[in-house]
């Protein structure tokens, strides 16, 4: 056996042997847009933008920007909007324990209001604002009286880290348009007495693509979600 062949064959079983111990690194898919339409005319664009490790830093709704910020235990601490701080949240052993408030023009602190978590339920000054599973899916918004339920098929959002500090602070419209509440597919929610059926369709590679949902008005929804492939880390 020649030097040069002995070298070729050392190469490719090293090289063989490093692919075994470095595997490819695993990706996802997460939400880059939504498009929202009403009764078939556009009403709503989300766009969704993410960090290095995977979490939510901004969005838009239209014109308006949502930005947002994390502790160095990876909880969302701030939300921002456009630009301006507007609340800030505390944590006690991953729970959130407090809400400020700011002045988005002079940064002055207008509330700062405690929150209470038990058997699932965040309340803030003694009012019931959600409650989440221990998954930290939203399963019911008190201040618009709607429940939520979800089948075992992957979500739009099926590796976001939930965050319940939006549940806490956004109004009940946006936590809803945005469908970032849950790792599982949202298939109904009940309002006013009424339950709202989702009709999901995916793709090949079982993403949802198109939700369509017909009010208690009789208006008609229709979501169509663009992702981006992601490396997923801390896998």
């Amino acid at each position: 056996m020649t030097a040069t062949l002995l070298i070729a064959i050392v190469i490719f079983f090293s090289c063989n042997k490093k692919d075994d111990n470095h595997p490819e690194p695993q990706t996802g898919y997460f939400a880059k847009s939504m498009t929202i339409k009403w009764d078939g005319k556009h009403y709503m664009k989300i766009n969704f933008r993410y960090d290095g490790n995977n979490r939510l830093i901004s969005q838009t709704f239209d014109d308006l920007i949502f930005t947002y910020e994390y502790n160095d235990q990876g909880q969302l601490s701030v939300m921002r909007f456009d630009d301006y701080e507007w609340y800030s949240i505390d944590y006690e052993n991953n729970v959130i324990v407090k809400i400020v408030k700011y002045d988005m023009g002079t940064d002055r602190v207008l509330d700062e209001s405690p929150v209470t978590f038990s058997n699932g339920i965040y309340s803030i000054n003694g009012e019931e604002i959600c409650k989440v599973d221990n998954q930290d899916q939203l399963l019911e918004l008190y201040r618009v009286g709607v429940k939520f339920s979800y089948g075992e098929g992957a979500g739009v959002h099926q590796h976001l880290a939930l965050s319940p500090a939006r549940y806490l602070v956004l109004e009940g419209e946006f936590v809803g348009y945005d469908l970032a509440l849950s790792h599982k597919e949202l298939v109904s929610w009940l309002e006013m007495d009424t339950s709202l059926t989702f009709e999901s369709q995916r793709n090949e590679q079982g993403l949802i693509t198109s939700i369509q949902l017909t009010s208690v008005y009789d208006e008609e929804y229709q979501w169509d979600i663009e992702y981006e492939e992601r490396e997923l880390v801390g896998l």
